[in-house]
């Protein structure tokens, strides 16, 4: 979700973890 999205955002170390979850939500 976007909101998970810029949650995910705020955490540079772990950003390539937000765009994991990013394609299992899209």
């Amino acid at each position: 979700m976007n909101t998970c999205r810029k949650h995910m955002a705020k955490l540079e170390p772990h950003k390539w973890i937000g765009e994991k979850i990013n394609q299992l939500d899209a």
